[in-house]
C-alpha cells in the first residue's frame, strides 16, 4: 500500500463517521491510524473501529490508548480554561479566545476535534497579569516574544496573543467585537472565517497544515450558511486569498461533501497529506538510509519483509537474512553516491510539487 493512498483511506473513516458512508472493503488500519494521530483526528479512527470484531484487538487496544490519552489532556485543558477564565472574569480582565476552543462547539461530538492548546489575544495592558495568573496556577513561559508566548503545564498549553496571524491587536478588533459571555469576546463570524483561512495560507508551505484544518473549513462553512460572503470575499480580495479560498473551499467539499475529484484537488490534497511527514511516496533520505542499517526499526523491517506482518516471529532469521544482503550490496562510496542521487531526486519532486501547488492555490512565496 503506497502512503500517498492512506490518506484517502483516513477520509472515508472520517466520512464512514460523519456521514455514515461505508467504507471500502479493505483498510489500512495500522497506517490510517497513524495519520489520524499525527493530524490529530484519532477520535475518528477510534469511533470507527469499536465494536469490530474482524480487526486485531492489539491495534484496537492501541488507538483506545491513544484515543483516551488525548480526551485525558483534553479534560486537563478544559480543567485550567475554565479556572484560568474566572480568575480572568474576578480581575475584569477582557479576553478572546482563538482558534479550536470554537471549533470544538461546532462538531457533532466536541471529542472528535481535540484542541492541543488554549490561545487567547488579550489587551496588551493586561498581559503581564494574565501571565501573573498563570504563574500562580503553576505554569511556566516556555517560550515566547512579543506576539506570542506559550506558558505549559505538564500537557496543558496556554498561548498568549497580542495580535492575531493578520497584525490586528485586541485593540485593532475591540470595536467589531462581540459580547460571549462576562469579559469573553469573540469575532464576528467572518472575522473569524478570514483569520481561519489566513492561517491555513501561512501554513501550507511550512509542512504544519493538516487535514483537520481542512475538516474544520468545511465544519464551519456548513455551521454558518448565513455568513456575509460578500464582505468576507471582499476581505479575501484585499488579503490576495481569493484563489486559495476558492481551492480550498472546492477541496473541502471533495473531501467531505458530494463535489467530485480532479486533477488539482488531488495533488493539492495529497500535498496537505503530507504535512508532519506523512504522504509521500518516496522514502526520505533518512529511510533510505535505514535500508543499510543491520538491525533497523521493526516498523522498517515490516515493509521491507511483508511477511513479518502475519508471522512476527520471523524476524531473527529476516535479520540475519538482511546481513547476507548487505555483504553483496554496493559499496560505501556508491551508497553515499545513490543516497545524494535520491535525496537531489527527492528535493526535485518537492519542489516540483510546490510550484505546482502554489500555482494553483495563487499563492506566491511570500504569503
Amino acid at each position: 500500500m503506497k502512503e500517498t493512498h492512506i490518506y484517502m483511506e483516513l477520509l472515508a473513516v472520517i466520512n464512514h463517521v460523519l456521514h455514515g458512508r461505508e467504507l471500502p472493503d479493505k483498510i489500512h488500519w495500522e497506517g490510517v491510524a497513524s495519520l489520524a494521530a499525527s493530524h490529530r483526528l484519532i477520535g475518528f479512527v477510534y469511533r470507527a473501529m469499536t465494536g469490530r470484531e474482524d480487526l486485531d484487538e492489539g491495534l484496537i487496544s492501541q488507538v483506545e490508548t491513544l484515543y483516551f490519552s488525548t480526551v485525558g489532556e483534553q479534560v486537563r485543558q478544559e480543567y485550567y480554561t475554565r479556572e484560568l477564565f474566572d480568575a480572568l472574569e474576578k480581575a475584569e480582565i477582557e479576553y478572546m479566545p482563538l482558534k479550536g476552543y470554537h471549533m470544538r462547539a461546532l462538531y457533532p461530538q466536541p471529542t472528535w476535534r481535540t484542541s492541543s492548546d488554549l490561545e487567547l489575544l488579550l489587551p496588551t495592558e493586561r498581559q503581564e497579569e494574565v501571565e501573573q495568573i498563570l504563574a500562580r496556577f503553576g505554569f511556566s513561559l516556555t517560550e515566547g516574544d512579543e506576539a506570542k508566548r506559550l506558558w505549559v503545564l505538564d500537557h496543558v498549553r496556554v498561548t498568549l496573543h497580542s495580535r492575531i496571524p493578520t497584525g490586528q491587536t485586541f485593540e485593532d478588533l475591540r470595536p467589531r467585537l462581540t459580547e460571549v459571555e462576562g469579559h469573553q469576546l469573540g469575532m464576528t463570524d467572518e472575522d473569524y472565517c478570514l483569520q481561519m483561512l489566513f492561517v491555513m495560507s501561512h501554513l501550507l508551505f511550512h509542512g504544519r497544515i493538516s487535514v483537520r484544518m481542512v475538516l474544520d473549513l468545511y465544519i464551519y462553512r456548513h455551521a454558518k450558511p448565513e455568513l456575509d460572503r460578500a464582505r468576507v470575499e471582499a476581505a479575501l480580495s484585499e488579503m490576495g486569498l481569493l484563489q486559495f479560498t476558492a481551492t480550498m473551499e472546492h477541496l473541502c467539499e471533495v473531501w467531505f461533501g458530494d463535489e467530485p475529484q480532479c486533477d488539482e484537488t488531488m495533488l493539492v490534497g495529497s500535498y496537505i497529506a503530507a504535512s508532519n511527514a506523512y504522504g509521500v511516496d518516496e522514502k526520505t533520505p533518512a529511510q533510505m538510509v535505514q535500508r543499510y542499517m543491520v538491525f533497523p526499526p521493526y516498523a522498517e523491517m515490516k515493509r521491507e519483509f511483508p511477511v513479518l506482518r502475519p508471522c512476527p516471529f520471523l524476524l531473527p532469521f529476516l535479520w540475519v537474512a538482511r546481513c547476507f544482503r548487505l555483504i553483496f550490496a554496493p559499496k560505501r562510496k556508491e551508497r553515499k553516491e545513490l543516497l545524494l542521487a535520491a535525496r537531489q531526486q527527492a528535493e526535485a519532486r518537492s519542489a516540483k510539487m510546490e510550484e505546482r501547488v502554489r500555482e494553483i492555490t495563487g499563492l506566491n512565496k511570500e504569503s
